[in-house]
């Protein structure tokens, strides 16, 4: 079974994650559009995605990292529990992220991200949500330790991805 590795990435503090499952890279590669369904950043309608198995073999070869993710945000509205009303084994209908997806798109790293709101700025609360979110993180690689990994390196990342 491949190994994946999903990173953590926190300001100065990086945190890395990794995911252990097979790679099926490629049978979901184009399923999360950040544009919103089928279209392009202008708007316009576009066919399906076509890969190329010359294409799939570089993707598959490679360790994929996703730089910025703020499902951490997300879950934190979800109270104590997040992870029983937003269980990551399952997908998602109101996330961009969840581990079948992390699976299909064959992303071998993930930098988690604990967004904090502008607003803190002039109303308080910004290190506690930070630290919140980092929090959730750890519970989350705790809960999903079977899937997931912590890394603080790039060579951990190597390490976690070549245990596969």
């Amino acid at each position: 079974m491949k190994q994946t590795a999903c990173l953590i990435l926190l300001a100065t503090l990086p945190l890395v994650v990794s995911c252990r499952a097979p790679s099926t890279a490629g049978t979901a590669l184009a399923a999360c559009d950040s544009h919103g369904g089928n279209t392009t950043a202008t708007g316009d309608q576009r066919g399906p995605v076509v890969l190329t198995d010359k294409a799939l073999r570089i993707h598959r070869s490679a360790i994929v990292i996703d730089g910025h993710n703020d499902l951490p945000w997300h879950l934190r509205d979800q109270g104590d529990s997040p992870f029983v009303q937003c269980d990551l084994a399952q997908r998602q209908e109101d996330t961009h992220t969840d581990i079948p997806r992390l699976r299909e798109g064959g992303v071998g790293a993930q930098f988690w991200a604990a967004w904090v709101p502008p607003s803190t700025m002039k109303t308080g609360g910004g290190v506690r949500i930070a630290l919140e979110q980092i929090d959730l993180i750890h519970r989350m690689v705790r809960h999903y330790s079977k899937t997931f990994e912590m890394a603080y390196t790039a060579d951990d990342v190597r390490r976690i991805h070549r245990k596969g």
